[in-house]
């Protein structure tokens, strides 16, 4: 399986291919499931708002994205008394929820990244701003000017 990587810092406005050597301090790489879809894996900082995050989320989208991300739902692992892992997915409405998911994930996880799954939605301009406009209707002058009269041998080739 294929992983898409990008990663951004408070000081830049592009995108850089992440490695698994990279390290930054005080930061958890995460994989991201937008609409789920295949992952992304991002770098992001632990002390992050809810609003940065799908600000953070929204800028790995392609420029030319119209959708945006509505919805963050974190997959919470649990251990099950046989050793399995479970994962239950945790809506994050709150920074409290943001601060809650980084320290499940310092509890449970020792390898692998934290989890998201991204809801992404359009607009409604943006939307509409894609439909093909609504063509007037035409007169019966201009439906009859763009009727030609069939020419004699074309009428000979005419079978019933």
């Amino acid at each position: 399986m294929k992983l898409e990587t990008a990663s951004l810092t408070a000081n830049q406005n592009s995108h850089r291919p992440l490695t698994i050597d990279d390290f930054q301090p005080n930061t958890s790489l995460a994989a991201v499931y937008y609409n789920n879809g295949t992952p992304n894996l991002v770098r992001i900082h632990d002390d992050i708002t809810l609003f940065d995050l799908k600000r953070r989320l929204n800028s790995i989208l392609h420029f030319r994205e119209q959708r945006k991300v509505t919805e963050i739902m974190y997959r919470r692992p649990s251990v099950c008394t046989d050793g399995t892992v479970l994962f239950t997915k945790m809506e994050l409405l709150t920074d409290d929820d943001v601060r809650t998911m980084f320290s499940i994930f310092t509890w449970y996880m020792t390898k692998g990244p934290i989890e998201l799954d991204a809801t992404l939605v359009r607009s409604i301009e943006a939307i509409l701003s894609n439909m093909i406009p609504k063509r007037r209707r035409r007169t019966f002058d201009e439906i009859a000017a763009l009727m030609v009269k069939p020419r004699k041998d074309e009428e000979a080739k005419v079978e019933p």
